[in-house]
């Protein structure tokens, strides 16, 4: 009974990533495809499957050439200053404009170094995100020399932007931004993969 249940435990370790995985790629894949299903059940009397993926796929990057171009980019420079003026979307927009940038922007505008912060007497370290190294807008802190680091919390989705001196830190250049955020996830448990 004892070897049943050790079975058991680690046929979840084993199968439940992987399932996972699958459920929410299969899930994200069929909400793209589903975002022109109107049009295409319009445009051909049925539901093909994958068209509105392609669609969809096809409509962002058209937004990306549209956005890169001198004479459209203005439009989407004003409709981003409209969501920011507009009361309670401002935050809203805001927000998710600042996490999508960090999750698939450029290097600049997301985390940009694995840092480890002293804590205080012998607690140790605390593994964390460099997110800013300048804070310009905090005068508060005129002439201390601190940076934003963000310290994701483990087992969860989430974490803390702590304001720490920069001599307080201890930069890990041998591990992205990627395999901090999955040590931390996991609070430190796998199999050590070799970084860098």
């Amino acid at each position: 009974m004892k070897n049943l249940g050790r079975y058991f435990v680690k046929g979840l370790l084993l199968i439940l990533p992987i399932v996972l995985t699958l459920y929410l790629t299969v899930w994200v894949v069929e909400a793209m495809d589903g975002l022109f299903q109107g049009v295409v059940f319009l445009l051909f009397g049925q539901h093909i499957p994958g068209l509105g993926l392609l669609l969809t796929a096809g409509s962002i990057v058209l937004v990306g050439v549209l956005g890169s171009h001198v004479v459209t980019r203005s439009f989407f420079d004003w409709l981003n200053q409209l969501m920011a003026r507009i009361p309670f979307l401002e935050s809203v927009y805001g927000t998710i404009q600042e996490a999508v940038s960090f999750l698939i922007g450029d290097r600049e505008n997301g985390f940009q170094t694995v840092v480890l912060v002293k804590q205080p007497g012998d607690l140790g370290y605390t593994i964390g995100l460099l997110t800013r190294q300048q804070l310009p807008e905090l005068t508060t802190l005129q002439g201390e020399d601190r940076i934003a680091v963000y310290v994701p919390m483990s087992y969860q989705i989430g974490g803390f932007t702590y304001l720490v001196r920069r001599d307080q830190i201890i930069e890990l250049p041998e591990m992205t931004p990627q395999q901090a955020l999955r040590f931390a996830l996991v609070g430190g448990l796998g199999k050590g993969h070799k970084v860098g």
